[in-house]
């Protein structure tokens, strides 16, 4: 009986000892784990910096990638790699990357549908005010006109002619898709034109869909709507042009400077030294003669204040050397001076780079989107500049789809000393080239 009750006491013992050492064991277990986890907090905190930028590591490698397949003709490899690259980036930027490049892909591809949908996409956003759509949606401009460009140049190739009415079924449905997709540019231009008339990027816009337009035209009167169309664009171009000469701050900041300074004092001090391709165009510029930089800075001024003088400014500071004289060009000259503009308006003369002739530098700005893509490399832009000196119209660009769009804009704001062919002031046609470094 005692023996019973003392191994009852003794498990009754047991029991209690092993739930204190249980309990004391528990609360041991519970501290070490938080002591373990307060540990583990710094380390968490200090790891998440580096799992972002791990993963933005990751979507640039990706998006390196996409671009060798896209430059090996994998075009098909590079979509895949380029739509994941924009489902993971966390960066707006990145993702605006991979738009551009998955819109030249797609172009590559005939893919035209998509191609619309990233168009239609970024038309909307830029509606809706979204933050970097604007530029993001010029881009894909740039890029969609670029890749309709290069596929008329392989029908030009193959010795195809787009106006043929006699070629092949697929030759028709694939030119029916481009003339589409330009014709859509062109009402999105016009949209744009009508939320702010004074919208030089439309005009910019409605000129290069127009123009390319115009190439694919089928006939006659497709050719001359089309004409008419570009024809429009530039005078719009050309009165912004004249707008900004007159109001801008940036382009009449010389002014100020040109008060107290003669006429052919330091001609080429309105030249920017930070474009790389004009380091010799500085010291040629006050090496030009002296009698052409007296009245291309006398016909400047005039020109901002009145047009309507254009082909009169630049002969009469021509003969102010015999001021005797002055009166008799003013009467004979006159008919030979338009017979000669008129002759020559349908012919400019190529003078070839027109970087010596500046007299008005601006430089272009590198877009974010390019920037952030690591696109660099040289755009020449293609100018036709009237007798003023004033960029009448843009041509063409050649370069870096991403990067074309800055230096166009900077180089209509561009001035050039007048050309002069026997006294009397022409247009030229020539080109200019703007460096684009990381």
């Amino acid at each position: 009986m005692k023996a019973n009750r003392f191994s009852i006491a003794a498990l009754s013992f047991l029991k209690i000892l092993s739930g204190i050492i249980f309990l004391s064991a528990s609360t041991s277990s519970v501290q070490g784990q938080a002591t373990v986890e307060a540990a583990a907090a710094p380390n968490a905190v200090a790891s998440a910096p580096n799992a972002a930028a791990a993963s933005a590591e990751a979507v640039r490698t990706r998006l390196t990638h996409a671009r060798a397949l896209a430059a090996t003709g994998n075009f098909t490899a590079a979509v895949s790699e380029l739509e994941t690259a924009r489902r993971e980036a966390h960066d707006d930027s990145v993702r605006d990357v991979a738009r551009v490049l998955l819109m030249s892909v797609h172009l590559k591809l005939s893919n035209y549908t998509r191609s619309r949908e990233l168009l239609e996409e970024a038309f909307a956003g830029r509606a809706a005010k979204q933050t970097n759509t604007t530029q993001v949606y010029f881009a894909l401009v740039g890029q969609m006109l670029n890749g309709v460009r290069l596929r008329l140049d392989r029908y030009r190739e193959f010795g195809l002619s787009t106006a043929d009415a006699t070629l092949p079924v697929e030759a028709h449905n694939d030119l029916g898709h481009l003339r589409l997709i330009l014709e859509r540019l062109v009402e999105q231009a016009k949209l744009i034109r009508a939320e702010n008339v004074t919208n030089i990027d439309s005009a910019a816009l409605l000129e290069d869909a127009a123009s390319v337009r115009l190439m694919l035209a089928r006939n006659n009167e497709e050719r001359t709507q089309w004409q008419n169309e570009v024809a429009e664009a530039r005078q719009r171009l050309a009165a912004s042009d004249t707008r900004i000469v007159s109001n801008s701050p940036r382009n009449t900041a010389p002014p100020a400077a040109s008060t107290p300074r003669t006429a052919d004092e330091k001609a080429g001090d309105a030249a920017p030294v930070n474009v790389p391709t004009n380091t010799s165009a500085t010291n040629n510029s006050p090496a030009a003669s002296p009698s052409t930089a007296t009245p291309e800075r006398t016909a400047d001024s005039p020109a901002a204040k009145n047009t309507t003088t254009s082909s009169a400014s630049p002969t009469a500071p021509s003969t102010p050397p015999p001021a005797r004289t002055a009166p008799q060009p003013n009467t004979t000259p006159k008919g030979n001076a338009t017979s000669n503009s008129n002759a020559t308006a349908a012919a400019p003369v190529s003078v070839g780079s027109l970087h010596d002739k500046a007299t008005q530098r601006v430089s272009p700005t590198y877009p974010p989107v390019a920037r952030t893509a690591r696109v660099s490399g040289m755009v020449t832009v293609y100018l036709l500049v009237d007798e003023k000196g004033a960029v009448q119209s843009v041509q063409r660009a050649s370069g870096p789809a991403q990067l074309q769009q800055s230096a166009t804009d900077a180089a209509r704001r561009w001035k050039f000393r007048p050309t002069l062919i026997d006294g009397q002031p022409v247009r030229v046609s020539g080109y200019l080239s703007f460096s684009f470094t990381l």
